[in-house]
């Protein structure tokens, strides 16, 4: 079997290489012009921190490395280096992959004053570019207790958790079960409880949701014998949905009412502003002026979409890269896709093969 896939794959690629052969001569400049593999940073700029990467708009370094508000912090002081957001308290884990949410992840549970409160956020501006993707989850542990997430006056999560007094006034306490719901989250509202962040992505781009790019947690004791509560200290998370279902750390929390020091997962969105050119929100169109498709989208093969506070780009059908630097999109153009279609002679696979070999003979010519 592994020698007639081997056979098939060649022969794909004799077929492709055959149609480059057959093209019209403009369309044969169109293919063998597939440059080689460019950098996805600002020229002279560090593109990788340990080993995570770091594209543009993002960068770290000097400010000519980053667009406003895209700058990170690489804390080479770490074995490997870890690369920080905002004012530390957020590390990015995964590479940074354009068109996509960026994974960070904090310590712990969100840390909660007195009068339970707290600002949540790492440190990120108001008027930055990040924002909370909407698959993230607001978690509370702990009896007869509130927990409200505000993005600005308006609320984007907040749920309940409650328990019998009784059950947590005696001295052999010793936890809760887990309250399990038919849906996928694990905790229904019996000592713990979950509820997915709401971006009001509609709202924020008609304007009716002024953008935060800053959030804060409120608790409120429910309860009329608040004492007895407070001896199940509540737990407030932000988390990526999932992380909550691990089973372990739910039972530390619930059994046992320790704070494992973990690792929380968080999603953040983000899009660019436009050097001043704010997404009109007037209108609901998702077309981007065209001033903002140029000073934003520098790739002649990139297209612009219009977010809630920003913009976003992506390279052209038929390209990969990076929209946001000049001749950042590289690859074929739409006309060979079309006329690799209509002369059916390979398949979508010997087209790729095809893509691969003519940009590594460009790379290694070059």
């Amino acid at each position: 079997m592994a020698h007639t896939r081997a056979t098939i794959s060649i022969s794909e690629a004799a077929a492709a290489l055959l149609l480059l052969l057959l093209l019209p001569p403009p369309l044969s400049f169109i293919v063998g012009a597939a440059a080689a593999p460019r950098g996805i940073g600002m020229p002279g700029c560090a593109t990788s921190c340990g080993n995570v990467s770091v594209p543009c708009p993002f960068g770290v370094g000097p400010e000519r490395c980053y667009w406003p508000g895209f700058n990170l912090t690489c804390d080479r002081r770490s074995s490997p280096p870890r690369l920080l957001l905002g004012d530390g308290s957020l590390q990015v884990v995964e590479d940074i992959l354009l068109g996509s949410a960026i994974t960070v992840v904090r310590q712990g549970d969100i840390r909660l004053d007195e009068n339970g409160a707290c600002a949540f956020g790492g440190g990120l501006r108001d008027d930055g570019p990040y924002s909370l993707a909407f698959n993230n989850d607001l978690i509370l542990t702990g009896c007869n207790a509130q927990a409200t997430l505000k993005n600005g006056h308006v609320t984007v999560a907040g749920c309940s958790s409650f328990c019998e007094t009784e059950d947590v006034d005696g001295s052999d306490f010793n936890g809760f079960p887990l309250s399990r719901h038919p849906t996928s989250m694990v905790c229904s509202g019996i000592a713990c409880c979950q509820s997915a962040v709401l971006t009001n992505y509609q709202d924020r781009r008609a304007g009716k949701v002024p953008h935060s790019g800053s959030y804060g947690v409120e608790l409120r004791w429910l309860g009329w014998n608040g004492t007895a509560d407070r001896r199940w200290p509540p737990r407030v998370y932000v988390a990526m949905n999932g992380w909550f279902e691990q089973t372990r750390f739910s039972y530390d929390l619930l059994w046992k009412g320790t704070r494992p020091s973990v690792a929380v997962p968080v999603l953040l969105d983000w899009e660019v502003a436009s050097h001043g050119a704010e997404p009109d929100s007037n209108t609901s169109s998702s077309e981007c002026p065209a001033e903002a498709a140029r000073t934003v989208c520098r790739s002649n093969h990139a297209s612009c979409n219009k977010g809630a506070r920003g913009y976003t780009c992506f390279c052209d059908e038929g390209y990969e890269g990076n929209p946001y630097l000049p001749r950042g999109c590289q690859g074929f153009s739409f006309a060979f896709h079309l006329q690799c279609i209509m002369l059916h002679t390979i398949s979508c696979h010997s087209l790729t093969l095809l893509r691969r070999l003519v940009s590594m003979t460009a790379y290694y010519l070059d």
